[in-house]
């Protein structure tokens, strides 16, 4: 696996988009003769892995290309809509929109989870929130639940993990810089999770964080840009 910040994906996917794309996705001209939608997919998730809003504006168009049940075909063909090639519900492309859309909730770094690395940034426009439960990491499930409002400038993460294993941090990413938090928090560096003690000798040490907005790194504690 090579990093997301390195040339060598950046001009690939570039020499990509350049040659091959057909109106914002990867028309693939040899056997499937239409979009491949679980190859798009997986371009949309090295774009994900860059941090490039191109990721989400590429799982905006792949979703407007999905059936009225939420399946792909292999392909698309670029005129009719319909499939062009393979199975009619391609499973492989229904496996690759559940790894994007976790790939936007939660990832892994080296050193511990890292909570919305790709939130879309129109998404904070109107008050919403984002609910993830039970998701499975290599150091354990990990419940979160992040509001916010004001078009974003004030967010709010609750979040649980149900570790196996302490990771050495948990890293939160959201847009923009901390103007403000409540005194005596922290908002800066490594988040601090605090650790509850296991309600019994076989059960599983979880920890909470709570906190609002970071500057695209790691917070624990409530905030507002």
């Amino acid at each position: 696996m090579i990093p997301p910040d390195t040339p060598l994906l950046e001009g690939t996917l570039a020499a990509m988009e350049e040659e091959l794309f057909y109106d914002g996705l990867l028309f693939v001209n040899t056997g499937h003769s239409g979009w491949g939608t679980y190859l798009n997919m997986r371009l949309a998730g090295c774009r994900l892995l860059q941090g490039s809003p191109k990721g989400w504006e590429m799982m905006k168009r792949v979703l407007r290309l999905a059936s009225p049940t939420y399946n792909w075909p292999e392909a698309v063909h670029v005129r009719s809509g319909g499939g062009s090639a393979g199975d009619g519900h391609h499973g492989w492309a229904s496996a690759e929109w559940l790894l994007l859309v976790r790939a936007m909730l939660l990832s892994e770094e080296a050193g511990g989870p890292s909570i919305a690395p790709a939130l879309p940034s129109e998404w904070l426009r109107v008050e919403g929130q984002v609910s993830v439960s039970q998701a499975p990491t290599r150091y354990g499930l990990l419940d979160y639940t992040l509001e916010w409002g004001d078009e974003g400038r004030t967010m709010r993460l609750d979040l649980e993990g149900h570790w196996r294993r302490k990771p050495g941090r948990v890293t939160w990413r959201v847009p923009g810089r901390v103007r403000s938090q409540p005194p005596g928090r922290r908002c800066a560096g490594a988040s601090r999770a605090r650790t509850r003690k296991p309600s019994s000798p076989s059960a599983p040490p979880s920890s909470a964080m709570r906190g609002s907005y970071g500057s695209a790194a790691r917070c624990g504690s409530p905030a507002t840009t």
